[in-house]
């Protein structure tokens, strides 16, 4: 009988090591959600390109400073007036007339094919903007790196160049240059690089070509809320009496963006390691206490105990050939 039972417990505190184990090499994670009052944010880059892309009338020099902020709300944020200038737009590369707005950190390039929001002429934007701050785990239990100055949109960016220059034996004069190459016709553009560009990142042609482009461990995350209304008559009255544009170019190209903070605050989004060591041994010895009573200083005992039979054993094999050579 009791035999029986330690070949039971004996069999348990197996099957709980062994399951304790595969966990652990599973690297599991856990996610801690925070929000964090903050006295001084940082204020996003905010990108913003004409949905005309082919032909650039101008832009503003802003400098080269981030900018902060220090209270929330929508008269304390960033306002914009763009001109759409629909008269100056080439072929038309898209339904509609505006621009595209990205919110992003100061030191990540802009990628304004595949993110963002639009912003349609005649028209007052709100965009209320909130702050998320992400700190990730590198290998084993994550997939992120902290190489300096890195940045997955670059990676990714450069990994595009790289393959359309091999594809199409040309660059577009959207991309910057690598080498030596040309610049791409009207032709080789739309039938070669803009197809190229729908495939590698719509149809994940991206991983076909080994474009190992991990996220970073730390990144800033800047989601909006977008609201929007027309101006009304009394602004557009203004606007023209104190510009040299009519009411009628304003509503078909004039549009202003307001962007700001909804509040002092971040929310803070932390992964750890969901089963450190510490507790791969605790379970471990749980089992093993659960099930067959023992401890650490038992197994001691037992390992001590077959150190001392195996030398036994040893020295009793070799005692009658030490007499017999006597």
């Amino acid at each position: 009988m009791w035999i029986t039972l330690l070949l039971t417990g004996f069999s348990l505190a197996v099957y709980q090591i062994n399951d304790r184990i595969a966990h652990y090499f599973e690297y599991p994670t856990s996610t801690e959600i925070d929000v964090v009052p903050s006295q001084n944010m940082t204020f996003p880059r905010v990108t913003i390109c004409n949905d005309n892309y082919i032909k650039l009338s101008g832009a503003q020099e802003l400098g080269e400073h981030n900018l902060y902020v220090i209270r929330p709300g929508a008269f304390l944020g960033l306002m914009i007036m763009l001109d759409v200038n629909q008269s100056d737009y080439f072929i038309q590369p898209s339904l509609t007339a505006g621009y595209r707005v990205w919110l992003h950190e100061p030191n990540e390039p802009p990628r304004m094919m595949k993110m963002g929001f639009k912003v349609g002429a005649g028209q007052s934007v709100n965009v209320d903007v909130s702050v998320i701050k992400i700190s990730r785990q590198k290998p084993p239990y994550g997939t992120c790196t902290d190489e300096e100055n890195y940045n997955q949109v670059d990676c990714e960016w450069k990994c595009f160049n790289r393959e359309v220059v091999k594809v199409c034996n040309c660059r577009p004069i959207y991309m910057k240059a690598i080498g030596n190459e040309s610049v791409c016709d009207y032709y080789d553009e739309r039938c070669c690089a803009d197809k190229f560009f729908d495939d590698f990142y719509f149809q994940n042609l991206n991983q076909e070509f080994s474009c190992h482009c991990p996220p970073a461990c730390n990144e800033i995350m800047y989601p909006a809320f977008v609201t929007g209304a027309r101006y009304s008559n009394n602004i557009l009255a203004h606007l023209s009496s104190v510009s040299k544009y009519s009411q009628k170019y304003i509503k078909e190209n004039i549009v202003s963006v307001n962007v700001y903070l909804s509040s002092m605050q971040y929310t803070k989004l932390v992964t750890t390691a969901g089963y450190s060591v510490m507790s791969l041994l605790s379970d471990l010895g749980g089992a093993l206490g659960l099930v067959l009573g023992s401890t650490f200083l038992t197994l001691i005992e037992i390992v001590e105990m077959l150190h001392e039979f195996i030398v036994y054993n040893f020295a009793k094999q070799n005692l009658p050939e030490k007499k017999q050579k006597k």
